[in-house]
Order: C-alpha cells, then sequence, then structure tokens
C-alpha cells in the first residue's frame, strides 16, 4: 500500500540525503579502488546497515564490496577484500570495458553476440 505523500500529507519526501554525504569515498577503502557507488543498503536483524558497494579498481573493472556500519552513515567497516568479483573467465560478458575501442568521437563496442559493432556516442564530444 503506498502512502501518498502529496501537499496534504504529513510526509513531504520519501527520501532525505545525509548532509554528510557521501557516506563512502574511495579513499575510505582499505584497498586501492578509482571509485565507490551504486550500493544496495539493508538493515540486518542486529540493527547494523549493511551496503553492497559497486566498485570500480584501478585497471577501471568493477566488483562488489560489503559495508557495514552501526547507524548507516558513520564508522563504516569495509570488507579488506573485494566480496564479490568478476569471473570473465567463466563469464566473458563481464569483460564488456576491454571491448572498448576509441574511434573518432564515438567508442565502437564489438557485440560478439550481435556480431556487429554497436557505435555508443562519446558524451565528452
Amino acid at each position: 500500500m503506498f502512502t501518498n505523500y502529496g501537499s496534504n500529507s504529513r510526509f513531504t519526501e520519501l527520501f532525505r540525503r545525509d548532509e554528510r554525504n557521501p557516506i563512502l569515498r574511495a579513499a575510505d577503502w582499505p584497498y586501492p579502488v578509482n571509485s565507490v557507488f551504486n550500493p544496495g543498503a539493508v538493515r540486518l536483524d542486529d540493527g547494523q546497515t549493511l551496503l553492497l558497494a559497486r566498485v570500480e579498481d584501478r585497471t577501471g573493472i568493477s566488483h562488489l564490496t560489503a559495508a557495514r556500519s552501526h547507524d548507516g552513515v558513520t564508522d563504516w567497516q569495509i570488507d579488506s577484500q573485494p566480496t564479490l568479483v568478476p569471473d570473465p573467465k567463466n563469464y566473458p560478458e563481464e569483460e564488456w570495458a576491454s571491448s572498448f575501442r576509441s574511434w573518432e568521437n564515438a567508442y565502437a563496442l564489438n557485440a560478439d553476440a550481435l556480431k556487429m559493432p554497436v557505435l555508443l556516442k562519446n558524451p565528452s564530444v
């Protein structure tokens, strides 16, 4: 059942961004990474918040790492190594980043499954 969040509702916003956002940064990680983003969050039975964050390593490949906090904002305990890592040997579709090559003002992705190149416009052009 959804609640009415309109002007007559006692709730004015569904989500509110914490003023300390972002609450996790690449500098917080216990190993070298480029970026941290797109976490999935869940409240555990013991009251902790568990985030499963997508993390980009220094080679540009993403993996997932778990981070836990008692209040969901501070004092994050981050796994000392990736929690879930890609396995391109068994799942070659995970190796998409290495298929990109610069080509004039576009990027061309060799889509083996389609047997044809897929062009993605370079957003910086």
